[in-house]
C-alpha cells in the first residue's frame, strides 16, 4: 500500500516547488514488513530528476526511474530496456513514470518464485483442508517449480506462465489439470500483490483451455457381476465389495473406522478422508 502526503506551496513561492513524501510498505526475504521513505521534489507538482533514459545500442534503450530509499538509505530503481528512436523511449519513460506514481512499479527483489511459494504455503496451509494443501504441493512441485521456480518473481511475466501451460497442452495433459495448476499459481502471485512483492498478478492475462466435458462412466450390470467374483477371489475382497455398494472414493472408505459403521442399520457415515503425503 502506498499512502502520500503533499504540502501546498506558498502563493509567494516563485517557483511553485511541491515537495512529496510517500511511505512505502512491503515484505523483506524473512517475510517481515517493511517501510520505505520515498521523497521526491519538483516543479509545478512534477518530479523531477526521477527517471533517465540511456543508449544501449542501436534503437536500444534502458529507462529506468527512481523509487526512493530503502531502510539503509540505498537508493531503488526499476528499469527495463525498450527499442525505438530515443523521442519513443522518452515517450515510454513517462509512461513508466505515470505507472510508478500510480503505485504499479515496484523495487525489482532477488526473492525467487520458489520462495514465494514456500512462503505462500505455510500461509495457506493453516487456512485450507490437509489434502488441499497437500495438493497445492504436489501440483506446484510437478508443473510450476520445473520451469519457472529459479525465476526471480518480480521478472515473472505473463508470457513465461502462458509457456508452462501450453507445454502441459502439447504432453497431452487434461485441461483440467492445466487449469488447476493456474487456479494455483495465480492465488500464490495474487497473495504476492498484496505483499508488495508485485504491481499486478501476472497469471491474470494467461489463456486457458476450455473446460473438458467428459461423461461419467459407470460398470455395466454385466462388469459388475464380473467384478463382485473376482473380487471374492482376492484377500481384501470385502474393502472392493464395499467400494463398489457404497459408491465412496478410496480416500473415503479407507479412511472408515468401525465407529462410523452402523451395522444394524446398515449405513456408513464419512467422517474424515485419508491423505496420502509426499
Amino acid at each position: 500500500m502506498t499512502s502520500a502526503t503533499r504540502q501546498r506551496p506558498s502563493p509567494s513561492t516563485p517557483s511553485h516547488r511541491t515537495s512529496r513524501s510517500y511511505v512505502h510498505v512491503g515484505m523483506d526475504r524473512s517475510g517481515a514488513k517493511t517501510k520505505r521513505q520515498i521523497n521526491t521534489v519538483g516543479i509545478h507538482g512534477q518530479p523531477r530528476r526521477t527517471g533517465q533514459v540511456k543508449k544501449r545500442g542501436d534503437n536500444k534503450w534502458l529507462i529506468s526511474v527512481y523509487l526512493g530509499t530503502d531502510a539503509a538509505g540505498k537508493k531503488l530503481y526499476s528499469a527495463k530496456m525498450v527499442e525505438g528512436t530515443r523521442t519513443e523511449a522518452e515517450k515510454q519513460l513517462r509512461a513508466f513514470l505515470s505507472e510508478r506514481d500510480a503505485g504499479a512499479v515496484v523495487a525489482p527483489s532477488a526473492l525467487t518464485l520458489d520462495q514465494h511459494l514456500d512462503r505462500w504455503l505455510d500461509l495457506v496451509k493453516i487456512k485450507i483442508a490437509e489434502r488441499t494443501a497437500e495438493d497445492y504441493k504436489k501440483w506446484l512441485a510437478i508443473y510450476i517449480r520445473p520451469e519457472l521456480g529459479s525465476k526471480r518473481l518480480s521478472s515473472l511475466k505473463t508470457e513465461d506462465i502462458q509457456a508452462v501451460y501450453s507445454n502441459m497442452l502439447k504432453r497431452k495433459l487434461a485441461s483440467r489439470t492445466v487449469r488447476y495448476a493456474h487456479t494455483i499459481l495465480s492465488a500464490a502471485l495474487k497473495q504476492a500483490v498484496k505483499w508488495g512483492l508485485l504491481a499486478s498478478n501476472p497469471a491474470t492475462d494467461c489463456t486457458l483451455p476450455r473446460k473438458e466435458q467428459k461423461e461419467m462412466r459407470a460398470m455395466t450390470l454385466d462388469e459388475a457381476r464380473r467384478f463382485i467374483e473376482a473380487a471374492k477371489e482376492n484377500r481384501q475382497g470385502i474393502v472392493f465389495l464395499f467400494a463398489l455398494e457404497a459408491g465412496m472414493r478410496p480416500e473415503e472408505y479407507l479412511g472408515l473406522l468401525w465407529k462410523d459403521l452402523n451395522l444394524e442399520g446398515g449405513t456408513a457415515t464419512v467422517q474424515r478422508t485419508l491423505c496420502w503425503r509426499q
